[in-house]
């Protein structure tokens, strides 16, 4: 059952990095604009040729239909095997319990987007190991 739920992880990690190389690309000095530009909304501004806009909304899009994917993967497991789910929220409640207070701070404050993609990625990777610790625990039992 989480197998499933692994490889939708996969995908959204996917798209997520695909949008990012795309931003990384469009941006004349990536360093300076796209990692150490603030985040706050309306502070800077993401300059995209004609072409790179289509390629910037296809690529949100795609992410958020893997997200999509992902988060209906996730509703399926809560309904099948609650007991899975509660074990692998509360694990990931550990690592992460105040991420989003630290993400919605970061943006508030306007500080780096790497910052913001650094906090991120950790709740990504806790997510991604707590589903691989039950996979591999389920095979070898």
């Amino acid at each position: 059952m989480l197998t499933p739920l692994e490889a939708a992880l996969e995908e959204f990690d996917a798209a997520i990095e695909k949008a990012e190389r795309m931003i990384r690309r469009s941006s004349a000095a990536p360093t300076k604009e796209f990692y150490e530009a603030s985040f706050r909304i309306s502070v800077g501004v993401l300059n995209f040729s004609s072409k790179n806009v289509q390629e910037y909304h296809n690529a949100v899009s795609d992410t958020t239909a893997k997200l999509s994917a992902l988060t209906r993967w996730i509703g399926h497991i809560i309904g099948q095997d609650p007991d899975i789910a509660a074990k692998l929220g509360e694990e990931i409640n550990k690592v992460v319990s105040g991420s989003s207070e630290r993400l919605n701070a970061l943006m508030g404050t306007g500080e780096p987007i790497e910052l913001v993609l650094t906090e991120a990625k950790l709740v990504r990777d806790t997510c991604r190991s707590a589903i691989k610790k039950h996979l591999d625990s389920a095979s070898n039992s």
